[in-house]
């Protein structure tokens, strides 16, 4: 009597039959039908299985994802996941440490071919996979400078991924993922790294110095444009005041000709009308009416200050009247144009009329 054999939740059963027929050509890494002497192609799924232990050997194969880091932390007790970190040497010279995490699983369809490379070992398989992963490293890192190695990153992380999942498909091994942590550290890379950080500041500032420059060259364009707009808007202000004062000036020359044409439309009809006048009463009693209009107009007075004596001429009697009045108007403008006494003065006497 034995125990039952039971596969349980992610895991497989890989079967080596010891009877059954035997099948011609067998080698280490032959896989078999069920039913057949050797290893079956089929694993055992999840479930319990009554075998004869004589006659079956079942090796159990987890199918669970599983992670292995190779840093500076590994190797030294730190976990069964854990190896020492790898060492590569690039084309200009540099030797630095790389930390990988490798990610990997057993398919079920899989796990056959794997007892039948390795076994049932798992530090056989950690050694194939561990050989591999350095060797796949170490040999991309020849191809490529340091500097080169530490930013392409992702480059290395897809390529080693690639390398690996064929190298490790030979053996039933699906990797899954390749992830690059730390590169290098302050002793193998701190010079490199420094002369970057001083070549990204350099060019950094080159950068930042064109930046300024162009933004100097805008400023002073802008300048420039204001300046010119500026200009033409004081061109423009001033080409409308020439203007403006074209048009006023065209508007006073009309005005001084419209003034003009009124004055001398004024005059002649005046004239006219004078001539009118002096046709039907005569020049002596037009002469005398326009005289009146201008005592009328500016409040002269009449009242006889002035005494005309003598013979009579041609014109008679109005020629009389004519100098009489003539004479009283001069002698309203000459009183007019005397300063007034002061107040303190005495009053003078009253002057007698002329006589002439």
């Amino acid at each position: 009597m034995v125990p039952v054999t039971t596969v349980k939740k992610a895991e497989v059963g890989v079967v080596k039959s010891n009877v059954g027929d035997q099948v011609p050509g067998e080698g280490v890494r032959t896989l078999v039908d069920r039913g057949q002497r050797g290893i079956w192609r089929v694993p055992l799924l999840e479930g319990q299985y009554y075998l004869n232990t004589d006659a079956y050997e079942v090796t159990i194969i987890s199918t669970r994802k599983k992670i292995v880091h190779y840093t500076m932390r590994g190797g030294s007790g730190s976990g069964v996941d854990d190896e020492r970190e790898i060492i590569v040497r690039t084309s200009d010279g540099f030797t630095f440490p790389v930390d990988v995490r490798i990610e990997f699983e057993i398919q079920p369809q899989d796990a056959p071919l794997l007892v039948a490379t390795v076994g049932d070992d798992i530090e056989g398989l950690r050694s194939v996979m561990t050989s591999a992963v350095r060797a796949i490293f170490r040999n991309n890192a020849e191809s490529v400078k340091a500097l080169d190695y530490v930013q392409q990153r992702s480059h290395q992380e897809s390529q080693s991924l690639k390398m690996l999942q064929g190298e490790m498909g030979k053996i039933g091994v699906t990797i899954t993922g390749v992830r690059i942590g730390d590169v290098g550290d302050e002793k193998t890379l701190g010079s490199l790294l420094k002369t970057q950080t001083d070549r990204e500041i350099a060019l950094q500032e080159q950068e930042t110095f064109r930046e300024q420059q162009r933004a100097a060259e805008q400023k002073k364009l802008l300048t420039k444009t204001e300046q010119e707009a500026e200009e033409e808007k004081r061109l423009a202000t001033a080409s409308y005041e020439v203007q403006i004062a074209e048009q006023e000036q065209k508007q006073r020359v009309i005005q001084a000709e419209a003034e003009a044409q009124a004055i001398q439309i004024q005059a002649e009809a005046q004239a006219n009308a004078y001539q009118l006048i002096a046709h039907q009463i005569g020049s002596s009693n037009a002469a005398l009416i326009e005289l009146l209009k201008i005592v009328g107009e500016r409040g002269i007075s009449i009242t006889p200050r002035v005494m005309v004596v003598g013979q009579g001429g041609a014109g008679g009697q109005n020629d009389g009247q004519t100098t009489a009045l003539i004479g009283t108007m001069l002698d309203t403008m000459v009183d007019r144009t005397q300063v007034t006494p002061p107040q303190q003065s005495p009053p003078q006497p009253r002057r007698q009329p002329t006589t002439r």
